[in-house]
């Protein structure tokens, strides 16, 4: 029996905000080397790989406008986040439809108030304290819920739970945490994550179908052994009824010291993952630690916002990345699917702190990476490959970005590997400290332009200066920086007054759209022209 309680405020959404104030398969990660590679045929020749066209505005995942409204429309809200430091809402929001990626705490206005009522039926409420005690336990209202319900947990430290029940699109189950405290400090102890100590396991089923049309908000999770969040039990698609995780929305977790990743996500197709910090993944020693893991080819399509991924007090594991992709080809059986990830929207993101890679991907291709903040790591800050995916870097807009390689880093700004070019590199800042290249990448058409960048590059593994470069028609109305004056501080990559890359960026170029809105929500351009990097001034 479900016992009334009072109407309960939702719940603020505090932890979006510090990133916005801030400055695959079970087995090994592969690992790239640091010599300078990949190339760039000097050809500026459209893409000619036969991959799919990445600026096709039908399809928000793919666009080059990460609006999804096309690349002449601007969003119905691109002001900055409320007061609160949120993130700003999503470019539908505001169309009177709640789509499969907002939320009620991410757009109110389309998808209305979060569900707070305890004497709702279709609100489960779980608290520590015995207050308002409908479950006792997470897990108990997780096994209870139906599509449309709400698990809403009070303020207390909780063990943690698996999710195998699936919502449908328009009765999504929702896990949101109610109040500021709520805390995840004891794993799992349901079966999908049994032997790798989790917070919270998403797991498919027996035949290899994932779930779906699942929401997850604002928990925060310490100290487990394996990982903060963990997706199992899940497939391509490409047989019987297997089929990826769908439609899920990891909103506004925090995960402290996770043992090996701090989110692993397997096979985590046409999602979101928002707004979430996690700090010091690998604590328990071992060389990989990665603060996200975009695990086998059914992770296409997924939008990865706004999330902030740091090690503080030192670098993190000697292989541990940021974000790791990983087509995976050689998953077993027919998990591997076509073994590369495509679609991906992979924005507005700030790294900081690792040993390895700040964006590290296996297989990786037919994406957009943009207005994402990336410093201070040991090696390169961008790098796309193969090893256990199908193929390396092909079709990738890289737009918007601020990647500065510190002086101890070995890598590029950018490098891409198993090149098949088609790329559309603009509007990015690009400084390495270390010596090493802005852009290295492979023999096969490129376009990039309108960047500021070093004056090292490597093409076909063999560094060149910014002469011989833009002699080939790469990167004429580009900027030489060397870093120095840019930034208002060393971990503040705001541009200072005067600085060379405000308004020097161009709005389209090859097809491919600048943002709407920079990192923090402002809107793109303000003054007679385009920023180049993360932040518009």
């Amino acid at each position: 029996m479900r016992i009334p309680s009072r109407r309960l405020r939702s719940r603020p959404e505090h932890l979006l905000a510090l990133w916005l104030g801030a400055c695959g398969d079970d087995g090994e990660a592969a690992t790239t080397s640091d010599a300078p590679s990949g190339a760039g045929d000097l050809d500026t020749s459209p893409d000619s790989t036969g991959a799919s066209d990445v600026s096709d505005p039908s399809n928000p995942s793919s666009s080059g406008d990460p609006t999804g409204q096309g690349t002449d429309t601007a969003p119905d809200d691109t002001g900055p986040g409320d007061d609160t430091g949120d993130p700003p809402p999503p470019p539908d929001c505001g169309d009177a439809t709640c789509s499969a990626l907002e939320t009620c705490s991410s757009c109110a206005d389309d998808c209305g108030a979060c569900p707070s009522d305890c004497a709702d039926p279709a609100v489960l409420c779980v608290d520590a304290s015995g207050m308002q005690a409908e479950f006792a336990t997470i897990q108990d209202a997780a096994d209870a819920a139906i599509p449309g319900d709400t698990v809403l947990v009070f303020a207390g430290s909780y063990e943690g739970f698996d999710i195998s029940a699936s919502g449908e699109p328009e009765l999504r189950i929702s896990y949101r945490a109610a109040d500021d405290g709520v805390v995840i400090d004891a794993p799992s102890a349901g079966d999908g994550c049994s032997g790798d100590p989790t917070g919270i396991c998403i797991v498919g089923s027996d035949e290899l179908a994932g779930v779906h049309d699942v929401v997850v908000e604002g928990f925060t999770i310490v100290d487990m052994g394996r990982s903060c969040v963990a997706s199992h039990s899940a497939n391509p698609g490409v047989s019987g009824v297997a089929s990826p995780h769908l439609r899920l929305v990891l909103r506004g977790l925090r995960c402290e010291r996770a043992g090996h990743e701090g989110l692993y996500l397997s096979e985590v197709g046409a999602s979101l993952v928002e707004g979430n910090e996690v700090v010091d993944a690998g604590a328990n020693g071992e060389d990989r630690g990665h603060g996200i893991y975009m695990a086998n080819a059914g992770c296409d399509d997924t939008v990865i916002r706004g999330n902030v991924i740091h090690w503080d007090d030192a670098l993190g594991p000697a292989e541990g990345a940021g974000i790791h992709f990983n087509g995976d080809l050689s998953v077993e059986g027919d998990g591997g699917g076509d073994g590369v990830i495509t679609g991906l929207v992979v924005e507005r993101n700030m790294i900081w702190g690792s040993s390895h890679n700040g964006f590290n991907m296996d297989g990786v291709r037919s994406s957009r990476i943009a207005d994402n903040v990336v410093y201070g790591n040991g090696r390169n800050a961008l790098v796309v490959y193969a090893i256990d995916a199908a193929g390396g870097a092909a079709d990738l807009q890289i737009v918007g970005n601020t990647f500065v390689v510190p002086d101890f880093g070995t890598g590029a700004a950018i490098r891409l590997e198993q090149d098949e070019g088609g790329h559309v590199i603009v509007d990015n800042i690009l400084v390495n400290h270390g010596g090493g290249p802005s852009i290295s990448l492979g023999d096969a058409p490129f376009t990039s332009d309108y960047n500021a960048l070093v004056d090292v590059f490597a093409i076909d593994e063999e560094d060149v200066d910014v002469g011989a470069w833009q002699a080939g028609g790469h990167d004429t109305h580009s900027i030489v920086v060397d870093g120095a004056g840019l930034f208002v501080g060393p971990t503040d990559f705001h541009l200072v007054d005067g600085a060379a890359p405000i308004d020097a960026g161009i709005d389209v170029l090859g097809g491919v759209a600048a943002s709407a809105i920079d990192l923090e929500g402002a809107p793109r351009p303000q003054g007679a022209g385009y920023d180049i990097g993360a932040y518009e001034r």
